[in-house]
């Protein structure tokens, strides 16, 4: 639990401490969201907000990687799993920093965000079954890899969809996360303590 404390206000006060730098980074070359039909703000504001979030996660979590402690063991074990989910982190980050600065067709974006979830699925990062009661689970078998994809396309877009008044896209991700943290912690597994570490770093980055 030290861990992922550790990790959750490292993170926060990296974000925090990266964020200004940001700003400053995104009025200086022009990366800036203007008023519009789907904005609510009468003013220019940054639109380059994701690599303060993205750079304090990844951080604490490749750091994570060389603890000599059971999260640090355990992220070891599943380490090509890993590698698929911050390879496909950041592959759609720089996809999503691309379109911010430039401008991309929205079905090239819809492409990349069905390729880096297919990756995922492949290195074995898929919705299996739902525990719907203590009794009751069911499990997906030859669904799975499709509804992990759609499932991964949807909620990028929902927060796309979402992030046009500031804080917003956040603040939704924020709950859920928190909320995935709760029941992580509350499992038995061995890998609950390191999904939890992953959860808390992306929530205290947007947070702070």
């Amino acid at each position: 639990m030290r861990t992922c404390l550790v990790v959750y206000f490292g993170t926060a006060f990296l974000a925090i401490f990266i964020t200004p730098l940001v700003i400053k980074l995104a009025n200086k070359i022009k990366a800036v969201d203007k008023p519009g039909i789907r904005t609510v703000h009468s003013m220019p504001i940054p639109r380059i907000g994701g690599v303060a979030i993205f750079c304090s996660a990844m951080v604490f979590l490749i750091a994570a990687l060389f603890l000599n402690n059971d999260i640090g063991r355990s992220f070891r074990e599943m380490h090509i799993q890993l590698l698929a989910l911050f390879g496909s982190a950041a592959f759609i980050f720089f996809i999503g920093l691309i379109d911010d600065l430039k401008g991309l067709p929205a079905k090239f974006k819809l492409i990349s965000e069905f390729l880096a979830s297919g990756l995922l699925c492949f290195a074995g990062v898929h919705i299996t079954s739902i525990d719907v009661t203590e009794q009751w689970t069911v499990h997906f078998a030859l669904l799975s890899w499709p509804l992990t994809i759609f499932w991964i396309v949807g909620i990028t877009n929902a927060v796309n969809l979402s992030d046009g008044l500031d804080g917003l896209a956040a603040g939704f991700l924020d709950g859920g996360e928190l909320a995935g943290s709760n029941r992580t912690l509350t499992e038995s597994s061995r890998y609950s303590e390191p999904s939890c570490t992953v959860s808390f770093a992306r929530t205290s980055c947007m947070c702070g």
